[in-house]
């Protein structure tokens, strides 16, 4: 007599053992790949002592600035993170979050490693979403002129072009082209909330507000202050601004502000090949040698898909830090060079045998205070008359104090669209 629950030789499934096995063990192949998976994280966290921790999130650092280096400089045609992501899972992991916790450290840089690992994990669970969204922009293109215009080079004509309605028109195109890609970023800032309830947060801005210590209500009443305080003053100035440069100050379009700040009638006075030796000046004058600086790179070559924004990217603080740009002339040119290079120059100069939290984690307004006072020079009338013999600056010094004003007033509005974005209970594209 056969044990009840126990299968004959003669029945279908595992002879002689237990019925309940055949429920068991297609669920255990089931999940063999997802526990194989699993096992570099484990293995890593089994020798994970803090040494082992930097070592490995200065390489995974590296490798991801230098992906990101190599995409938005043009000289690859897409992003390719998968790989980068899949050789640190440990850096990526709910398990490591939590083991920073059980490290004696201080809570500053205890709390931006926990930052660090909580945007590792974003990264992680939005790497493929990334790179669609760079291959879709890559590939994105408006009808311009009989010709296909590529999306990322649309901001450079608009900022040129002198006519309205022609800006206008493109600026259309370009909005309806936006539109279609915002759906991918939708989808990765949903991605970033999930993870922040994974880590126990009530939603994304608690997060931000435990990690890296912003204070939703203290940023929100700053916003509003700012705007409200400016409001005559923009006013005022962007009147003048429009009639100087002839544009209707009823109809004004985003296009128009971009191109007033261009200020291409400065162009002559801020040609291109001014740019380099100015660059190399007054860095001099800061007691430093560019040309000396072999762990400060320029990369100045025109390609096709490069960025039309300068950008500074560090692949190693402080012996590898890029500073990517087209120079074509002009003064948001200079300006922009010049804040790239005070950037650079403040993880250029970093203390090599300092923790890979202070190194590579510190507080990013010191490395943004260096770049605006570097960019701030292309506006000081004894600058502008050492190093491009302007000798009358004033409309230029004009120019740059609506810039100012312009961009203060977009920040203060994109921290109160960010807080309403985080508040609402499901965002729409």
């Amino acid at each position: 007599m056969e044990s009840e629950g126990v299968r004959s030789s003669g029945e279908a499934g595992v002879p002689g053992g237990p019925i309940w096995l055949d429920f068991l063990l297609p669920t255990a192949y089931c999940l063999l790949p997802t526990a194989y998976c699993l096992l570099p994280t484990a293995y890593c966290l089994l020798r994970m002592d803090f040494s082992f921790f930097e070592r490995e999130a200065e390489a995974f650092t590296a490798a991801l600035n230098r992906e990101r280096y190599l995409y938005r400089a043009g000289v690859k045609p897409a992003l390719e993170l998968e790989p980068i992501y899949d050789r640190h899972p440990e850096l990526c992991s709910i398990d490591t979050y939590g083991w920073l916790h059980d490290q004696p450290l201080e809570a500053k840089p205890l709390r931006s490693l926990l930052d660090f690992v909580a945007s590792n994990m974003i990264g992680q669970a939005t790497w493929r979403l990334d790179e669609q969204l760079a291959e879709a922009e890559a590939r994105a293109a408006v009808e311009w002129d009989g010709a296909a215009l590529p999306f990322r080079a649309a901001s450079l004509v608009l900022v040129n072009e002198p006519d309205a309605e022609r800006r206008h028109a493109l600026e259309e195109l370009v909005r309806a082209e936006t539109g279609r890609l915002s759906r991918l970023r939708c989808d990765r800032y949903l991605a970033a909330v999930s993870i922040a309830g994974e880590l126990g947060f009530a939603d994304y801005g608690s997060m931000l507000h435990e990690l890296r210590g912003l204070e939703p209500a203290v940023l929100v009443t700053a916003a509003r202050t700012i705007l409200e305080r400016t409001a005559d003053m923009y006013h005022q100035a962007l009147s003048d601004q429009s009639i100087h440069h002839a544009l209707d100050g009823e109809d004004l379009w985003s296009s128009d502000l971009e191109w007033v700040r261009r200020g291409t009638e400065y162009d002559g006075l801020f040609a291109a090949e001014y740019l380099l030796p100015a660059l190399h000046g007054t860095v001099a004058w800061l007691g430093l040698r560019l040309e000396e600086q072999s762990n400060v790179r320029l990369d100045l070559e025109s390609r096709p898909l490069k960025s039309a924004c300068p950008f500074c990217i560090p692949i190693a603080v402080p012996d590898e830090i890029v500073i990517v740009s087209t120079p074509r002339g002009g003064r948001l040119d200079f300006e922009g060079l010049l804040q790239q290079l005070g950037r650079a120059e403040s993880l250029a100069t970093v203390d090599r045998t300092q923790p890979f939290s202070h190194r590579r984690l510190g507080d990013i307004a010191v490395r943004e205070g260096y770049g605006l006072l570097l960019r701030g020079m292309a506006s000081e009338p004894a600058w502008l008359g050492w190093r491009l013999e302007i000798d009358d600056p004033r409309d230029v010094i004009r120019l740059a104090a609506f810039e100012r004003l312009y961009e203060l007033r977009r920040v203060a509005g994109a921290v109160l669209c960010e807080q309403e974005l985080h508040a609402a209970a499901e965002p729409e594209a």
